[in-house]
């Protein structure tokens, strides 16, 4: 779990909001941070009999509204879209690192 929010806060922290995008907003935000989840808990093969629904609601809360509040201030909303739309956590990570290297 903790290394599943350590890799989202790094999604969040190697992105730079250095285009002439939009910032993100509040909502797309937590959109983001649910996606994120469901790509982690997809990720993880998880052992017969454990409550994934138990999993999602940790890892949500873990988050909370500090990722919220991060990716407010440092993500475009071309970047939350570009991540929205990776189907695991490489694709959403190189939303953020090619903002970065501009």
């Amino acid at each position: 779990m903790v290394r599943c929010a350590l890799m989202l806060a790094l999604f969040v922290s190697c992105a730079g909001n250095t285009d002439d995008s939009e910032p993100a907003e509040g909502p797309r935000c937590e959109q983001l941070r649910d996606h994120l989840v469901d790509i982690r808990l997809a990720d993880v093969h998880v052992a017969t009999g454990v409550d994934r629904e138990a999993h999602r609601a940790a890892m949500k809360t873990s988050l909370g509204s500090e990722f919220v509040a991060s990716c407010t201030g440092k993500l475009t909303e071309s970047e939350v879209s570009c991540a929205l739309r990776a189907t695991d956590a490489a694709g959403a990570a190189a939303c953020s690192s090619a903002s970065a290297t501009r």
